[in-house]
């Protein structure tokens, strides 16, 4: 099955979603099959324990899960060994990554994963309000685009919005995983405070033409 990211600042928020899909599969954090990592450092010789964590055949359960509730510590090489593990997930093995921002992580191994932004569903629930919008704005030329965001009220709301639209379109638009480097980039400046309208203006920009 495909693996699965949860996006939280909130540690607690993370753990608690992947025991729920733990729980889905009859599994838990302290069963047997169940490899729980919620370690500071994760470099390659992590990244191989799950390798072959994830080659074993389940003991009591009937598939192999592992957990990493702070994936974002993952230092670049180790999730480069992991991408083929991300490329060919086994149909029989559920693999799930918590990670604060999914800044934080590799986009070739976001591409590869469904993801789950568990803040924007807590405290974002109209975000899928700009949807029409998101599909008109991708036929538009850049002057309509910057009329948009100059007239657009709630920001905010339609940044993290456009985040999650193009994460679900990832797997059906060939063109898309080259705009979310774009979107990543724009994540690391909203944390560093940076103001969101020239943010959304540079999206505008590099969003794609259809």
């Amino acid at each position: 099955m495909m693996p699965i990211i949860l996006v939280s600042p909130d540690t607690s928020l993370r753990t608690q979603k992947a025991q729920e899909y733990l729980l889905q599969n009859k599994l838990s954090q302290n069963h047997p099959d169940v490899l729980w990592i919620d370690d500071e450092k994760l470099g390659v010789e992590k990244a191989k324990q799950i390798r072959e964590h994830l080659s074993l055949k389940p003991y009591q359960g009937k598939i192999p899960a592992v957990v990493v509730i702070n994936a974002q510590n993952f230092t670049p090489e180790a999730q480069n060994s992991l991408l083929k593990t991300f490329e060919e997930p086994s149909s029989t093995a559920l693999l799930i990554l918590g990670a604060a921002s999914d800044s934080q992580l590799l986009p070739t191994i976001l591409s590869r994963c469904q993801i789950h932004n568990l803040l924007d569903t807590r405290i974002l629930p109209e975000s899928n309000k700009y949807e029409k919008e998101f599909e008109d704005l991708l036929k538009s030329d850049i002057a309509t685009r910057f009329t948009y965001i100059e007239k657009l009220t709630d920001k905010e709301i339609f940044f993290h919005s456009l985040v999650n639209f193009f994460h679900l379109r990832i797997k059906s638009h060939p063109g898309d995983p080259e705009f979310l480097k774009n979107l990543l980039q724009a994540e690391k400046w909203l944390d560093a405070n940076v103001s969101i309208r020239p943010i959304l203006e540079y999206l505008m920009l590099k969003m794609p033409k259809e």
